[in-house]
Parts: structure tokens; C-alpha cells; sequence
């Protein structure tokens, strides 16, 4: 118990540090964040959907997702070597060690989930059904991509991303 308790404290203290530090560390490439992307989908669409859900009406994807986070889930596990060197790349060196075992892998999505998603507010829930309607119909993998290629473009220039996303590379 203690070992989690630690593994818990040293992630979440790394996930805050990380985006203070982010100048200081080597970026996460195209690869690394479509597999952090996979990795942490089920947990993002089920955290958006908890929250969307009671703004939405029945019929909306976010509101009936499993099939969408099975759609996902099913790429977990294959996404989690290129999740973990993401992750180690935003939390630090001093972290990494936490991220081998397997006690790390359901730690870091339940965490993720909740916390990309927190800054939910009801209005944007139409605009957030459109855009996972959208990537419905894609394969997880190339959703996956469009949404870092995205938050690439995004980060350019002077905003700072909480993600520290390599350059966009032409010809990838």
C-alpha cells in the first residue's frame, strides 16, 4: 500500500511539475503522444461522458460510448510502450522508474481521464459530441493521430502546450 501510495504522489507531482519544467525536456514525438493519445482515449471519452452526458440528448455518441471506448480499449495494451516513453518524457527522470511496473498503467489512465477533461463546462458539450462523432467512424490509430498532428499545429508559436509535442514533421 505504501508503494502505491508513493507511486501515486511521485506521478501526480511529476504530471504538475511537468509542465514547469517542460523547457528542460526532450520533447514527446508524433509516435509517443498517438500512443499516449490510444492509451488514455477510454478514460477521456468516459470522463467526457460523465460529464456531457446529463447536456446532450439520448441519442448522442457521448452519451451511449461504449462502443466507442471499446473501439479504443482494444488498443491499450499495444499503446502502452509509446505511451510510457511519453509520459516519462512529461513527468521526468524521476518517475520513470514508477512507469515499468505494472501497478503505473491503470494509475496514469484513471489520473488522465479526469484531468484532461476537468475543464469541461456543459455549453461545450454539443461542440465536444460533434468532433468524437466525427472520429467515430475512423480506426483508433488514425484518430489517434489526427488528434496529436492537431495539438501539434496548436502548439505552435508562443502557446505552450501541456503536452511538450515535438515539431510537426512534413512527410511523417
Amino acid at each position: 500500500m505504501r508503494r502505491t501510495a508513493s507511486i501515486v504522489a511521485a506521478i501526480s507531482l511529476a504530471v504538475s511539475a511537468g509542465a514547469q519544467a517542460q523547457n528542460a525536456k526532450p520533447c514527446v514525438t508524433a509516435a509517443e503522444g498517438e500512443g499516449l493519445a490510444l492509451y488514455v482515449m477510454p478514460d477521456v471519452v468516459r470522463s467526457a461522458s460523465q460529464t456531457c452526458r446529463p447536456h446532450l440528448p439520448r441519442t448522442a455518441l457521448l452519451a451511449n460510448p461504449a462502443p466507442l471506448i471499446a473501439k479504443f480499449q482494444a488498443e491499450t495494451d499495444a499503446a502502452w510502450p509509446a505511451a510510457r516513453a511519453a509520459f516519462g518524457k512529461i513527468a521526468g527522470d524521476d518517475v520513470a522508474p514508477f512507469l515499468d511496473g505494472n501497478m503505473a498503467k491503470p494509475m496514469i489512465s484513471a489520473m488522465m481521464g479526469p484531468m484532461l477533461t476537468a475543464e469541461i463546462k456543459p455549453k461545450d458539450c454539443p461542440a465536444i459530441n460533434r468532433v468524437v462523432e466525427l472520429l467515430q467512424p475512423l480506426p483508433a490509430r488514425n484518430a489517434a493521430a489526427l488528434f496529436i498532428t492537431i495539438a501539434q499545429l496548436a502548439s505552435e508559436g508562443d502557446k505552450a502546450s501541456k503536452i511538450p509535442l515535438c515539431p510537426f514533421e512534413a512527410g511523417r
